[in-house]
C-alpha cells in the first residue's frame, strides 16, 4: 500500500473514474436486490447512468481540485437518474463545495468535503431514511474523522472508513424492515460502497491510476431503458425528472414549492443546475412549476402505472405504438395499453412533451408572441421505447402521423429497421391522417389487436381502413394556420383579413388541403355536416368521433349535430393534440370518419 499524505486533482479524478467504473460492472446485481422505497429493479441502471458522466469528464494537472469536483458534479447531474442517482448526484455536487482551490487536498480537506456531502445528500430528499445509502455515506464520514486519530497516512485513514462503511451497509437490513424481509442489503447503500470502494483502491494502487483501465463494457440497449417493475400499483402515475439549467434557488427552496404534486421527490443541485424527481399524477403542473426556477433543458415522463399493468397482466400478444398526435381518450389508451410516443413541443427555448409535460390548458395560456414549433419524438426515446417492449413483446404495430405532414413516420421507421429481427418484427403503419383521423386508425387496429387477428391480418386490413378515414376541421381562427404554413401564399392573410372560416382535410396521401371557405363558425359546421352527409349516403360510416380546441361546448354541439344525421354516437369526444392545437387554433373542432362494413366492436 502507498503511503499518501495528500491528494492532486486528477488523481481524485482518476481514483472516482474507477468506482464509478465498479458501480457500472455491478449493474445488474444493484437491480436484482432493489427493493426500497418501490421493488422497481433499476437503482443499478440509474447508478450506471450517472457513472458513465463521470468516466467522461477531463482535467488537467494545471486544474484545481476544486474545479475538477464541480466538473464532476455537473456532470453527475447531467446523468443522474431516479431516486438513488440523483441523491448520488447531489452528494458529489456537495463534496465539490467544499474543496478548496488547490491542485491537491490533505485529509482535513477531504473530511470537510464528506461531511458537505452528506449534509447535502440528506438535504435533497424530503423524507431521509436511514438504513439506504444516506446512512452509509454519514456512517463512511464519520469513520474518516475516527480514523483520523490513530493514522496519519490518508490511504490508511480511507482505508479504514471503508470497512466502516462495509459494516453499514450490512446493517440496512437492520434498519429497514423490507430490506430484512427479503434477504437484501440496500441496492443504494452497495451502490455507494462500491464507488468508495474503487476509490479507496485506486489511491493507494498506484498501477489503477490509468485512463486505460477504466474500459467498461458498451451500454446494452435493453439497461438504457428506464422500466419502473413494481411489485404493485403505482400511488402516482408519472415518474418524472428535468434537468435544469440557470437555477438560483437552493435544493430546499425548490422542494419547498413542489412537494405538494406527489412523492419520492428528490432534488441535486449543483452552482447553477439542477436535477429533480418526483412521482406525481399531474407532470404539467410539475413541469410548469420547475419552468419558473430556470431552463428546462431535459426532461423525462415515465407512465409507470402502463409499466405495472404490462408486467403484471400483458393483454394482447401484440403491442400497438402511436404518436401522441394521435387524438384518443385516455382512460381507452391505458385499457388497451397502448404506447404513445410524445411529440416535442419548443415554445421560445423551453422544449415540452406533448400531452405529458404540456396540456392544452397551459398551452393556450401562453404568450402568444412566443415562438412555437414542433418536432417528432428523439431518435433516443424511440430505441428506448422499443428495447422496452422487446422484453415483452414479439410483434409491434406502429402507427404513426402522416409522413406528409411530419418526420416522425421517417424516423421511427429507422430505428424499427434496425431493431427488428426475425423474433422482434415491428410493423410500421402511415396513417395518412392526424389528430382524430389518426385516432380512428388506432382504435380500429386496437380492435383487431383485441380480437385476436395476426400482423399480416392487420397490415393487410389497415391499408383499406387508412384509404377510408377521413378528417374536417372546421377552424375559428386562422393565426395558427398562418404561423405554422398550413394556409399558403397570401390565402392566410386574405383569410385572416376577410375573417372567413375555412375547413381543413387531408388529400389521400396525408397531405393538407382546403376543404372549404365559409364566411362565419356556423357555416363552417354546416359545410362540415354537409360533408358527412354525403360521405355516409355514398358508403355508410362506421365509426366517427370529435375533437375540439378548447371548446367544449362547441364540439358537444357538432357531435348532437352529426348523431342526429348518422343515428349514433360519436366514438370520443376529445380535446385536441396540443401539436395540432398549434395550427388549429383555440375554437377548432375536428370530426373523424372511417367508412365502410361496420367491424364487431365498434360504436
Amino acid at each position: 500500500m502507498t503511503e499518501l499524505l495528500e491528494i492532486k486533482g486528477q488523481q481524485l479524478l482518476l481514483a472516482f473514474k474507477v468506482g464509478a467504473r465498479d458501480v457500472i460492472k455491478k449493474t445488474e446485481k444493484l437491480n436484482a436486490i432493489n427493493v426500497f422505497p418501490v421493488a422497481d429493479g433499476d437503482t443499478g441502471s440509474n447508478l450506471a447512468s450517472l457513472m458513465r458522466e463521470v468516466l467522461a469528464v477531463q482535467a488537467s494537472e494545471s486544474e484545481t481540485v476544486s474545479v475538477i469536483c464541480n466538473r464532476i458534479g455537473e456532470a453527475a447531474l447531467i446523468g443522474s437518474r431516479g431516486n438513488s442517482g440523483i441523491i448520488f448526484a447531489q452528494y458529489l455536487n456537495g463534496f465539490a463545495q467544499h474543496m478548496p482551490e488547490k491542485l491537491a487536498i490533505t485529509i482535513d480537506d477531504f473530511i470537510k468535503g464528506a461531511h458537505g456531502a452528506v449534509e447535502s445528500a440528506y438535504q435533497s430528499i424530503n423524507n431521509p431514511t436511514e438504513g439506504t445509502m444516506l446512512s452509509v455515506m454519514r456512517d463512511f464520514a464519520n469513520a474518516i474523522v475516527m480514523s483520523k486519530k490513530t493514522q496519519s497516512s490518508l490511504s490508511n485513514i480511507i482505508t479504514q472508513s471503508i470497512a466502516a462503511a462495509e459494516v453499514s451497509v450490512n446493517n440496512t437490513p437492520n434498519q429497514l424492515k423490507l430490506l430484512k424481509l427479503n434477504a437484501v442489503v440496500d441496492s443504494g447503500a452497495l451502490g455507494f460502497y462500491t464507488f468508495i470502494e474503487g476509490m479507496s483502491n485506486a489511491l493507494t494502487n498506484p498501477d489503477m491510476m490509468s485512463e486505460e483501465n477504466l474500459t467498461v463494457e458498451p451500454q446494452l440497449r435493453l439497461q438504457e431503458v428506464e422500466t419502473h417493475r413494481f411489485a404493485e400499483a403505482p400511488t402516482y402515475r408519472y415518474c418524472s425528472e428535468a434537468l435544469l439549467s440557470n437555477v438560483n434557488l437552493s435544493a430546499t427552496e425548490v422542494k419547498a414549492a413542489i412537494s405538494d404534486l406527489g412523492d419520492s421527490l428528490v432534488v441535486a443541485t449543483s452552482q447553477n443546475s439542477a436535477r429533480i424527481h418526483i412521482h406525481t399524477n399531474t407532470p404539467e403542473r410539475f413541469f410548469h412549476q420547475i419552468a419558473t426556477f430556470g431552463t428546462v433543458v431535459d426532461q423525462k415522463v415515465d407512465d409507470m402505472l402502463l409499466q405495472y399493468q404490462v408486467k403484471q397482466e400483458r393483454k394482447h400478444r401484440i403491442a400497438l405504438v402511436t404518436d401522441s398526435i394521435a387524438d384518443l381518450p385516455a382512460e381507452f389508451i391505458l385499457e388497451q395499453q397502448i404506447q404513445v410516443l410524445p411529440m416535442n413541443l419548443l415554445i421560445d427555448e423551453t422544449s415540452h412533451l406533448d400531452k405529458l409535460t404540456i396540456t392544452s390548458d397551459y398551452f393556450y395560456q401562453r404568450d402568444l408572441t412566443a415562438r412555437v414549433s414542433s418536432s417528432q419524438p428523439s431518435l433516443r426515446l424511440i430505441e428506448n421505447r422499443f428495447a422496452y417492449l422487446k422484453s415483452y413483446y414479439e410483434e409491434v404495430i406502429v402507427v404513426t402521423v402522416a409522413e406528409k405532414l411530419s418526420g416522425t413516420f421517417s424516423v421511427i421507421k429507422k430505428v424499427a429497421e434496425e431493431m427488428s429481427t426475425p423474433t422482434f418484427k415491428i410493423v410500421m403503419i402511415d396513417s395518412k391522417q392526424n389528430a382524430v383521423g389518426q385516432g380512428l386508425v388506432v382504435l380500429q387496429i386496437a380492435d383487431w389487436i383485441a380480437a385476436g387477428k395476426t400482423l399480416s391480418e392487420i397490415e393487410k386490413l389497415a391499408e383499406p381502413l387508412v384509404a377510408n378515414t377521413e378528417i374536417f376541421v372546421s377552424v375559428d381562427t386562422v393565426d395558427g394556420m398562418i404561423q405554422s404554413g398550413r394556409l399558403p401564399g397570401r390565402l392566410g392573410p386574405l383569410a385572416k383579413r376577410l375573417n372567413l372560416k375555412p375547413m381543413i382535410g387531408l388529400k389521400a396521401d396525408g397531405g393538407g388541403t382546403i376543404k372549404g371557405i365559409a364566411l362565419s363558425t356556423k357555416g363552417s359546421e354546416k359545410q362540415l355536416l354537409k360533408k358527412i352527409a354525403r360521405l355516409h349516403r355514398k358508403q355508410p360510416i362506421t365509426r366517427y368521433a370529435i375533437v375540439h380546441g378548447n371548446d367544449a361546448v362547441r364540439a358537444q354541439r357538432m357531435a348532437a349535430l352529426a348523431e342526429q344525421q348518422l343515428g349514433f354516437k360519436p366514438a370520443f369526444i376529445e380535446e385536441i393534440s396540443t401539436v395540432v392545437a398549434m395550427s388549429a387554433g383555440e375554437g377548432a373542432v375536428a370530426i373523424g370518419t372511417t367508412q365502410g362494413e361496420k367491424e364487431e366492436g365498434n360504436n
